[in-house]
């Protein structure tokens, strides 16, 4: 096989990613060696990088073909932490996260300590460790919100696909969920009205 990822064999060419249930598949590399187009996320999805390279643009880690790939621009990464994100319409609990890492890249081994958060940096869903035979990394978390962000500890960011396996769960859940933030919100809100005071 051939391609940005040819070392994923043909079973693993396409994988159902991230909500990407609606999203449509990628194709792959044509014979002239272009990439796959880019596909737009559907409405009420915003996917976001602190930097990208040309032809590794951040969507990319979102359209369900691991030939087409997510590179940071390292010339242009400011503080050393690259990071890339996605944000969905509705919170929802996670059950589990996996990465597909680039596998054919002389600096794949960058990826280890890449942490993986859901919603916010305080709700660590887990800690990516570097192994040079891995071609998935799969982080299990039982974490709520609406959006996934990766960060690097370095400039360099690069993975092939970000796929999020969503807990089912009700109506009634879900505003239970949102009420406990609502109810935060207001907490933190008293706390700084009485330091003002």
């Amino acid at each position: 096989s051939s391609g940005i990822n040819a070392e994923y064999g043909d079973d693993d060419d396409d994988v159902e990613s991230l909500e990407l249930r609606r999203w449509g598949r990628g194709r792959r590399k044509n014979r002239r060696g272009r990439r796959p187009p880019l596909i737009k996320p559907p409405a009420g999805y915003i996917v976001n990088a602190s930097s990208e390279r040309r032809g590794f643009e951040a969507v990319r880690a979102i359209d369900g073909n691991l030939r087409s790939c997510f590179k940071s621009n390292k010339r242009r990464e400011e503080g050393g932490k690259a990071n890339w994100s996605v944000q969905g319409p509705e919170i929802e609990t996670v059950s589990f996260i996996k990465v597909y890492p680039l596998l054919k890249s002389r600096k794949r081994e960058e990826i280890d300590g890449v942490k993986v958060y859901v919603d916010n940096t305080t709700q660590l869903c887990g800690t990516i460790n570097y192994d040079a035979n891995a071609t998935v990394y799969t982080l299990e978390c039982e974490l709520t919100g609406r959006s996934i962000h990766i960060i690097s500890n370095s400039s360099v960011l690069q993975f092939c696909e970000v796929v999020v396996e969503f807990k089912k769960e009700t109506k009634m859940q879900k505003m239970q969920q949102m009420e406990k933030k609502k109810m935060r919100r207001i907490k933190l809100k008293k706390e700084k009205n009485q330091k003002l005071w």
